[in-house]
């Protein structure tokens, strides 16, 4: 299973977000097992154990579910708005979703279309006094790190 390309987009552009992320594990060895510490329940017990679960290059050592995480911190964080990057499909759907307006002004082309669209979704607030962040070119980049590995 692929991450899906926005979601990348979203997080793997500091060109256009300013904010670094790793993508090799933090003691640069390559890490086969996710080593993020998880409480488990085992016979009752919650046991911190780590993840365990295979890596994939290009992850910061991680498996999918933990550099997702790691990634929507980062996007959470700097209030990353990923409306910017949405095909007219997507941004379609995020309208409805949104109770945007769609419907096309009479004789309105595509590009007016979409473009008045995308203002509109871009008014909604991400979230409770979460403000939408623009994508910012040659921004001064700010590095973070992905949850720690244990050896």
């Amino acid at each position: 299973m692929e991450m899906s390309s926005l979601f990348l987009d979203v997080c793997v552009s500091p060109q256009r977000s300013g904010v670094e992320f790793n993508t090799d594990p933090s003691n640069g060895a390559q890490i086969d097992a996710c080593c993020v510490m998880e409480q488990k329940d085992e016979g009752g017990q919650q046991i911190d154990s780590p993840c365990g679960i295979q890596t994939q290059p290009g992850q910061a050592g991680l498996c999918e579910k933990h550099y997702r995480e790691y990634l929507v911190s980062l996007i959470n964080a700097h209030s990353l708005d990923p409306a910017p990057l949405y095909d007219a499909k997507e941004l379609t759907r995020a309208c409805e979703r949104y109770q945007v307006d769609t419907q096309r002004g009479e004789n309105e082309d595509d590009h007016a279309y979409h473009a008045r669209l995308l203002k509109k979704l871009m008014e909604v607030p991400l979230g409770e006094k979460v403000p939408r962040n623009k994508w910012v070119k040659g921004s001064s980049p700010q590095h973070h790190q992905p949850p720690q590995i244990s050896s």
